[in-house]
């Protein structure tokens, strides 16, 4: 679907970009750490939100949460499985809206949406219920001729 796969690591918050699944070293780019190639969701909060936003070389989904330590199991389920669906095509944050104070005021401004879907800094879409491989699928798919060819936006 996308031109290149990026996989986001846990310890130093890199994005390691391969052309494909089978030339993947496993290992991070910047700390060579092993890296999670399963796909799974991050969390994050404030500033380092708007950081792995703009620094990803594929489409965010920042799925938003309240009290997401504490969401019952369906839900964790629920965006585990797109993120497992979705590995190194999209990256898959969450962001605790009770805890992080600054993610609630910007998207609340907006609306209430469960889950923004952003590319290069800009939205393509939103939901409010948590989002499922499918229609995340369509909804790039529709946008994929437009991004390709538009230069990168840096998100503020």
């Amino acid at each position: 679907m996308w031109p290149t796969l990026s996989y986001r690591c846990d310890a130093c918050r890199a994005y390691t970009v391969v052309q494909s699944r089978l030339e993947h070293p496993g290992t991070c780019s910047r700390c060579a750490r092993p890296l999670d190639l399963r796909g799974r969701s991050h969390p994050v909060q404030g500033t380092v939100a708007g950081d792995a936003i703009r620094d990803s070389p594929v489409p965010v989904i920042l799925v938003f949460a309240s009290k997401w330590k504490e969401a019952p199991a369906e839900e964790h389920q629920a965006v585990e499985s797109l993120a497992h669906a979705l590995s190194g095509e999209v990256t898959v944050l969450v962001a605790d809206v009770e805890e992080d104070s600054r993610s609630r005021s910007v998207w609340t401004a907006q609306g209430k949406p469960r889950a923004v879907l952003l590319s290069r800094g800009d939205e393509i879409g939103r939901g409010t219920s948590y989002p499922a491989e499918g229609p995340v699928r369509y909804v790039l798919s529709r946008a994929l001729p437009r991004l390709s060819t538009e230069p990168a936006r840096v998100a503020a």
